[in-house]
């Protein structure tokens, strides 16, 4: 399985998040090429925690795509968060292979990232990951599940409207970090409706790249 592929459809930064203990609910949300708040810089040096983490948002031809990680820290330096949120908001030639160096500068981390097998892919609700509950869909080196498995396990729900758009994305492992995708389309509503067609052809391309 090889996601390179994936990256290619990534297009202009659109704006960088920071969520605190995993509640992405309230995550800062910080544009490019804009300065940093008042109360966004106030709100990364008042976090007390380690569990922080950062995604990056593309512009994708679906919709918006991110790519993210959750770093191992041991004690949450807030000068060091500010930094990488400047180095990420305001490059120049901003693509998963810059990302991918500035998380690993700022955060101290050795080994590459984006590489190699995910640990597992997994689908969930854009911002409302965890509160609504991901589903996995594929893990280790498993055969992906079939689209049928959605309907079973309480995926049935990504079978409904949703108010978020709906992604699928590929996690690797030491530290956390992932790359996701979306696979739901708008309905003139405004709500998010998932797009079978969009995720069988996402699982297609990667066992044609494998």
């Amino acid at each position: 399985m090889n996601t390179t592929n994936l990256s290619k459809k990534l297009g202009k930064p659109l704006y960088v998040q920071v969520g605190f203990d995993g509640v992405w609910e309230s995550a800062l949300h910080l544009p490019v090429f804009t300065p940093l708040q008042a109360e966004d810089k106030a709100a990364l040096y008042a976090y007390q925690g380690t569990d922080v983490a950062f995604e990056v948002f593309f512009e994708h031809p679906y919709g918006e795509a991110f790519v993210g990680i959750r770093p191992q820290i041991k004690a949450y330096e807030p000068l060091s968060m500010e930094q990488l949120v400047i180095a990420l908001t305001h490059h120049s030639q901003l693509d998963l292979s810059v990302v991918a160096k500035l998380f690993s500068g700022y955060l101290g981390i050795e080994q590459p990232l984006f590489v190699g097998l995910p640990a597992h892919i997994e689908m969930g609700l854009v911002n409302l990951w965890n509160s609504f509950g991901q589903v996995i869909l594929w893990h280790g080196k498993a055969d992906a599940y079939p689209i049928e498995h959605l309907a079973s396990n309480d995926a049935n729900r990504y079978l409904q409207l949703q108010e978020k758009p709906i992604g699928i994305e590929f996690a690797f492992a030491n530290p956390h970090h992932w790359l996701a995708v979306p696979v739901s389309k708008q309905t003139q509503d405004g709500l998010h409706q998932l797009d079978l067609e969009r995720l069988s052809q996402i699982f297609i391309a990667l066992a044609e790249h494998s």
